[in-house]
């Protein structure tokens, strides 16, 4: 890992301008040229500093606002431009005459291969050409007046659109260092961190396009350096692990309200799904109901409803989902499959597991469901019924028969599944493997009902949102995600939506310290539990003792300070780049678990 990411950094070494003095072996002509290299690299230097100067940038993007609005006068009032048409002309020269200073400092950075500064450069030239004819006869009225006016006309359109842009890149650019200059760096890796994505958001990157890929390849690699250092199954090709091309379906076919399930109140105090000539007969308890009041909220006690329903909560969260979404007749799904299905998704999940197993599953497709509805991510992303859907069992399925040990314990024991998965996202393809196999039963199939092309779309989007709760793929999703929604950007495609579920899907199955501190401080003695029974085993084969499994070494409130201060907190601040109403809720309760677990130490 150190020595890629010190290639990296040789890389980045090479296209930066080096100040190192010239090797003694070097001929007088190498000298020369050396000696020019290094006056050259002090030029760019300076003009760097300059370009990237704050006061600068604010000057350029003046200029910049001035000039499009004296090109637009001058366009469109030309003839009614006596007295001060000089004048406004002779303000345009100016301006232009700065443009092309700014387009040669470009073009001295870019060792002059960048081909859009030329062309900046030689429409600038011309203006200022038929400018200066222009001062000199006001009216044109030599040679070919019009064909004249008729050039300048376009030259103005053309520079206007490219002073624009250049005015777009610029306001980019702060915004993007506001958001990096709010960031506390508090650790050498950070610091690292923040340097690297200063450079990456700087002028010097924004026409060096290789450059800028490799400070990104950079952070990556440090990124998921740091994976390693939290005991994260961190491998490369993770990122491969993507789902195929969905197929392209108007989304506006969703839209049309088919026969819908109705609720039906029962004397005995519970309510029967009915699904056209269909009667499902699962009832619900009033009681449930009550339990799931506050199915939209953080203070959701996933506990309280596993007591209520005797080990049958995930199942009862799904359904209520489903019917409170109108998911069942909007989707076709078939009710009578779906209870079969969960009950056996809630069957196989292992009980002697005490954070891997149902009532995790439970919580996290509540989280889900708040992230969806709390959060406003079924309206920021345009969600299809069959989209909601997806959501809504991916993260029922995301840990199927979880055997209580972590992706690093299987390939380091040689397990059967490790084996068969190939060291690749073991327990995530296994998840999704066994709950499809289990959906083949006829009276568990939830595909049953659907087209081919709804079958595959539905299968596909819970792959890729399971696939993304691989805690090695964590760094290079959030680095993905950041770098698609920093900018205030909206979701354009399907590639953005899928992208956005599978964001909420990973920030779900992390969502604990994001809950009230009793439920917070109650999941971390689970999970924490399950640690150390892995440290145990890995303790008895004479393996190396995963990060926070050592029982009799592991201080469990720095621990926590730690997890939510560098995966947690990132991964919700992130999340709320296009889901803002997380961090009026989420994002507030880490703050007060975080003080609370610092008041343990």
């Amino acid at each position: 890992m150190i020595k890629r990411v010190i290639a990296n950094f040789e890389s980045i070494s090479s296209m930066l301008p080096s100040n190192q003095d010239t090797t003694p072996n070097m001929t007088s002509t190498e000298i020369s040229d050396s000696t020019d290299a290094a006056v050259l690299s002090k030029y760019k230097k300076k003009f760097m500093k300059c370009l990237n100067n704050s006061l600068m940038q604010l000057t350029i993007s003046v200029l910049i606002i001035i000039y499009a609005s004296l090109a637009t006068a001058l366009i469109t009032f030309d003839a009614d431009l006596d007295d001060a048409k000089i004048s406004l002309l002779a303000i345009e020269l100016g301006l232009l005459a700065f443009f092309v200073g700014e387009t040669l400092c470009f073009a001295i950075i870019s060792q002059g291969k960048n081909l859009s500064n030329w062309l900046d450069l030689i429409l600038l030239i011309i203006s200022i050409l038929i400018v200066c004819f222009q001062i000199n006869d006001p009216e044109l009225k030599f040679g070919d007046s019009w064909r004249l006016k008729s050039l300048l006309f376009i030259l103005r359109i053309i520079l206007i659109n490219r002073r624009l842009f250049e005015l777009n890149t610029i306001f980019i650019q702060f915004k993007t260092r506001r958001m990096t200059t709010r960031k506390i760096s508090t650790t050498h890796t950070e610091k690292v961190i923040d340097i690297l994505e200063t450079i990456t958001n700087s002028f010097l990157c924004t026409k060096n396009y290789p450059l800028k890929e490799t400070l990104q390849l950079c952070l990556e690699s440090i990124a998921r350096a740091k994976a390693e250092d939290f005991g994260l199954d961190a491998t490369t090709e993770a990122d491969k692990l993507r789902s195929t091309e969905w197929p392209k379906k108007s989304r506006k076919n969703s839209k049309v309200k088919p026969m819908r399930p109705s609720i039906e109140t029962q004397d005995n105090g519970g309510s029967v799904f009915n699904y056209g000539e269909d009667s499902l007969s699962f009832i619900i308890p009033t009681t449930i109901s009550k339990y799931c009041a506050k199915v939209n909220e953080l203070d959701f006690d996933v506990f309280n409803l596993k007591r209520a329903t005797d080990g049958k909560e995930l199942t009862s969260v799904i359904v209520f989902l489903f019917s409170e979404n109108e998911l069942f007749g909007y989707t076709n799904i078939s009710p009578q499959s779906l209870v079969m299905f969960i009950d056996a998704i809630q069957e196989g999940y292992h009980y002697d597991n005490s954070y891997h197993n149902a009532t995790h599953a439970a919580d996290v497709t509540q989280f889900f469901n708040f992230l969806l509805t709390t959060c406003g991510g079924k309206t920021t992303c345009n969600l299809t019924y069959m989209e909601i859907a997806a959501c809504y069992i991916s993260a029922a399925i995301h840990d199927f028969e979880h055997p209580g040990v972590n992706n690093v314990f299987l390939i380091n024991t040689q397990d059967p599944l490790a084996i068969l998965y190939n060291d690749k996202s073991v327990l995530e393809n296994h998840h999704i493997a066994s709950a499809f196999k289990c959906a083949q039963e006829p009276d568990k199939n939830i595909f049953s009902s659907l087209t081919n092309e709804e079958r595959k779309s539905l299968r596909s989007k819970i792959i890729s949102m399971v696939l993304a709760t691989d805690m090695s793929r964590h760094f290079s999703d959030i680095a993905k995600y950041k770098t698609r929604f920093s900018i205030d950007t909206p979701i354009k495609d399907d590639i953005d939506r899928l992208l956005t579920m599978e964001m909420m899907m990973h920030s779900s199955d992390l969502g604990n310290p994001c809950r009230p501190w009793e439920l917070c401080k109650q999941w971390t003695q689970l999970i924490v539990q399950e640690f150390f029974i892995q440290g145990d085993k890995e303790r008895e084969l004479n393996l190396p003792i995963s990060n926070l499994c050592d029982r009799y070494t592991v201080n469990i409130p720095k621990s926590q300070i730690d997890f939510i201060s560098f995966i947690i907190e990132p991964t919700f601040n992130t999340l709320a780049l296009l889901l803002k109403k997380v961090t009026e809720n989420a994002i507030e309760n880490l703050k007060n678990n975080k003080a609370n677990w610092a008041n343990e130490l």
